[in-house]
């Protein structure tokens, strides 16, 4: 009689399929790692590298859940990769993105964390949040994950990515920098690396995510003109991306002064909603003065060949 499992499998079967899983695993990862970033696996703790590549592409467009998947598909690599290098290996320890518990709760709000994952190195984790319109990563002791399913943390993010919208479509920003698809890549390097190099014994208030240094790269000196008109293009994606944002907050706090001042009135509170009537009417005049600037703004894009 052959020796089976509790799941009716042969041990030896089972052993073998999982080996060759395994190996099919590698060679996948290997098949999608790229000449640079192998470089970069080699010594991890050291900047990843800043090309004039990473400046070429598309506003990232991607809803926050998309976006966390995606940084967590590099995560799950670079993982990889270090556990199964044959000197030093690392481990770490990738928990994909899933909704919190409360999550699923009927009416979600912009400041609902609503999918997170982790991962852990030694005594530290990355943690990253998305909400509907902003994706957080914090870098904690591992020993206070348990503080931050389904809620906000209280600790200091390490970097907040912010969506906004660019005629109409959404766009992403770093410290108000326009995010490219092509960007996804380097700021996944940027993150899990802070990790390993705080989980070794850097101090974490001397890791400063930023992508300045996008902003310096010397592939992009003057004679070399490709990704002018790319960046041209950039300019124009922020400006518009300001201007809506700001007017959609004018929005939300005319909305929310009109129901203060319906409250108001409900409890005969005239004096605040006096005031809250007034200053509704005085948001609503600087809107309409923001649309017109708005307005000389495209037309200056139209004359410079920006629009």
């Amino acid at each position: 009689m052959d020796n089976k499992d509790s799941s009716g499998q042969n041990p030896a079967s089972k052993k073998t399929a999982d080996d060759l899983s395994k190996k099919i695993l590698g060679s996948m990862q290997k098949k999608y790692t790229g000449e640079a970033t192998g470089k970069w696996m080699a010594d991890i703790k050291a900047e990843p590298p800043a090309t004039k590549t990473v400046l070429q592409g598309d506003p990232l467009r991607e809803s926050s859940i998309v976006c966390l998947d995606k940084f967590f598909d590099d995560f799950d690599r670079y993982s990889y990769e270090l556990a199964t290098r044959e000197k030093d290996p690392i481990k770490v320890i990738c928990n994909r993105p899933k909704a919190p518990a409360t999550a699923t709760q009927p009416q979600l709000s912009d400041s609902l964390v609503i999918f997170q994952g982790s991962v852990i190195h030694a005594q530290w984790a990355l943690v990253m949040q998305a909400e509907v319109t902003k994706i957080n990563a914090y870098i904690v002791p591992a020993e206070y994950l348990s503080a931050f399913p389904g809620r906000k943390a209280f600790f200091t993010t390490f970097m907040e990515m912010d969506a906004g919208t660019d005629k109409g479509q959404t766009v992403w920003t770093v410290d108000d920098q326009l995010v490219l698809d092509s960007m996804m890549s380097y700021i996944s390097k940027k993150l899990f690396g802070s990790l390993i190099r705080v989980a070794g014994g850097a101090e974490l208030r001397n890791e400063y995510f930023s992508l300045n240094s996008l902003n310096t790269l010397p592939s992009e000196a003057v004679q070399d003109t490709s990704s002018l008109p790319e960046r041209l293009k950039q300019s124009e994606h922020t400006l518009n991306m300001a201007f809506e944002g700001f007017m959609s907050t004018i929005d939300h706090e005319v909305d929310r002064l009109g129901a203060i001042g319906m409250k108001g009135l409900q409890t005969s509170d005239m004096e605040t909603t006096r005031k809250s009537m007034k200053r509704g009417a005085e948001l609503k005049t600087i809107r309409e003065r923001l649309l017109l600037l708005q307005e000389e703004l495209r037309h200056t894009m139209n004359e410079t060949g920006s629009a």
